[in-house]
């Protein structure tokens, strides 16, 4: 969650890039774009050979592949075992493609803010839904293997889907994920 405070870095790199360049006018622009030139490449190379761990194309995959299971129903989304897939985004990747929770793991956090805002195409809940939807990685164990309906592995993700029609799910057992 910390990721969204570094937005407000943005505009201050570029307004001390815009004043050191202003500054630094006098001096042989040349130089000036070798430094930058320099900046950029070593900067870029760092993020080819980069290879994150939960990438945003895995994420939407496994995103869509939910969605094309759970069709229309209500769903409780929780992502475990991992602090990067729980600040991964999920609630919003799957509002983004108009299928958000009804119940979302990380609406402790984030859910007085889009309520308060309207955000919400739907109503949230307190209850856990008929269908839950679990996001771990794929090198963890299977957490419920006794009423899956649907695991999936995308790379480094695992999606599980449950069935909680007899609404035996209770999250405190994800706390104990490893």
């Amino acid at each position: 969650m910390q990721r969204v405070y570094l937005t407000l870095l943005f505009p201050a790199i570029f307004v001390l890039a815009g004043s050191t360049l202003t500054i630094l006018n006098k001096l042989n622009r040349f130089i000036i774009l070798e430094f930058l030139l320099l900046f950029l490449s070593i900067n870029s190379f760092a993020l080819d050979i980069s290879r994150f761990r939960f990438p945003l194309s895995i994420r939407q995959q496994a995103v869509n592949s939910a969605i094309g299971q759970i069709g229309n129903n209500n769903f409780s989304l929780y992502a475990v075992g991992n602090p990067y897939l729980e600040s991964g985004g999920f609630s919003r990747l799957f509002s983004l493609a108009g299928r958000p929770p009804t119940k979302s793991y990380d609406d402790a956090w984030l859910g007085w803010y889009f309520r308060t805002h309207g955000l919400y195409t739907t109503t949230p809940s307190l209850e856990d839904q008929k269908f839950i939807v679990v996001i771990s990685s794929s090198s963890g164990p299977t957490l419920f293997p006794k009423n899956i309906l649907s695991e999936k592995i995308f790379d480094s993700l695992k999606l599980t889907i449950l069935d909680n029609s007899t609404n035996w799910f209770n999250p405190d057992q994800l706390r104990h994920a490893p």
